[in-house]
């Protein structure tokens, strides 16, 4: 990591933290193959779903304010 660059870092430490809150403190792992299905079903909701969905909720809260507006 470039030390010039104290965003990439933030943007690390906020997925880290995602994991840490939504997966592993969430669940009760009796074996590292759960951690590993667990886990890979979470990064891929964290990669494609989430960004869908907040930008479902970006466009129905820009829709609110478009028609408050009006």
């Amino acid at each position: 990591m470039e030390s010039d660059r104290p965003m990439k870092n933030a943007y690390i430490e906020r997925k880290i933290g995602s994991m840490r809150r939504e997966l592993l403190n969430a669940y009760i792992f009796h074996r590292l193959s759960e951690v590993w299905a667990v886990s890979e079903q979470w990064c891929i909701d964290y990669n494609t779903e989430r960004p869908i969905r907040l930008w479902d909720i970006y466009r129905s809260w820009r829709m609110r304010i478009c028609i408050t507006k009006s």
